[in-house]
């Protein structure tokens, strides 16, 4: 057999143009380099929508895993060995996994590359913050501040039992960011990582002199909020911060759980004051175990206005009558305040429930 890396790019790029999937394309481009350079070409006039995928929640005794089109409707299976066993979160199109002795790795889906992370027993006084089932449930969220496939300049935050840590490529320990307080989610935005806790947004300049300094941007009034939130989110749509906080996602006595709604708020940067969004214009949110972000729903056929939405209450996932996360999942329609399925299907999971993948690939 010839050598594959030696064929004329003309042919390469025959070949790559009768691709209908973007992740097929990826494969495609992780073939050699010569290969990776046709793929990026082509990619300029790839017809893809930006829908996220759904990874769904692992298969037992399999290195399959499935992946939910929203645009399509339709299932497809990837051989992924690297994240089998592991708990996965995702940010900017990679997964974060964290295997069960506690080591840690970006993985892209779709082309299977690997980079590999600081240990978390690097994170100061680890030992004292121990979980139970501590690769499963120590680290809660995780976020890029770019696509390791854009540049080699990017830094992971993680936010473990609601602390925070950074690293950046090359580091061989997780450096501490803030442990006085207890953060619920983490985005990069216009260059700073901000960091939602109850009631509060702060910022740190990661990139900056002083990268553990905290900047204390602003406070939620009391009066704004409509319920009592389960959960908080911090997220950017249009250019502008967003707050999000979810009803119904944390247990109750009964060991229960279920989002009944939600609500948005936006900051006003010049005059520091909260609103109410109370529509998002043509822009859908994506929340869950993901690092949460939104889409233009017009290239990226889902609803606008409307929030999709996977489950993350951990707490309930060790329940002994509950199967793992993987039942709250919908789409809230901000308007008309309801909810609907996006997947019919069932996909649970006590490590690695269902979870929003960005199309950010190439």
């Amino acid at each position: 057999m010839g050598n594959w890396s030696e064929l004329n790019n003309d042919l390469l790029i025959e070949v790559a143009q009768r691709l209908k999937w973007l992740q097929d394309l990826v494969a495609f481009g992780g073939v050699c380099s010569s290969w990776r350079f046709v793929a990026t070409v082509v990619k300029l006039t790839f017809n893809f929508n930006r829908a996220p995928w759904l990874m769904l929640a692992p298969e037992k005794c399999t290195d399959q895993r499935r992946f939910f089109s929203l645009s399509k409707g339709m299932t497809r299976q990837f051989i992924l060995p690297e994240a089998n066993g592991k708990k996965c979160f995702s940010s900017k199109g990679w997964l974060i996994t964290i295997a069960q002795d506690l080591s840690m790795s970006l993985l892209h889906p779709f082309s299977r590359r690997q980079i590999k992370l600081p240990h978390i027993k690097t994170i100061k006084n680890w030992r004292d913050l121990k979980t139970t089932k501590m690769y499963a449930n120590f680290i809660f969220k995780c976020a890029l501040s770019s696509s390791p496939d854009y540049s080699s300049n990017y830094t992971i935050v993680i936010s473990y039992v609601g602390k925070l840590a950074y690293a950046r490529p090359g580091d061989r320990s997780w450096i501490p960011i803030d442990l006085n307080a207890y953060y619920h989610d983490i985005i990069f935005y216009n260059g700073l990582l901000y960091a939602v806790k109850t009631s509060q947004v702060r910022a740190f300049d990661i990139r900056g002199n002083n990268p553990t300094v905290v900047q204390e941007v602003s406070s939620l009034p009391g009066e704004l909020l409509r319920f009592f939130p389960g959960s908080w989110y911090v997220a950017e749509s249009t250019g502008k911060l967003l707050v999000i906080v979810r009803e119904g996602s944390q247990v109750n006595d009964n060991w229960s759980y279920g989002t009944t709604r939600f609500q948005v708020l936006g900051l006003d940067f010049l005059t520091n004051t909260w609103t109410e969004v109370e529509n998002l214009g043509d822009r859908a949110l994506f929340l869950g175990h993901n690092s949460s972000f939104s889409v233009d729903a017009s290239i990226s056929h889902c609803k606008a206005n409307c929030i999709y939405f996977t489950d993350d209450c951990v707490d309930a996932y060790w329940y002994i009558a509950c199967k793992g996360g993987g039942k709250d999942m919908g789409i809230y329609d901000l308007q008309e305040e309801t909810i609907e399925p996006f997947f019919k299907g069932d996909s649970y999971n006590r490590i690695t429930p269902p979870m929003w993948v960005e199309k950010n690939f190439i």
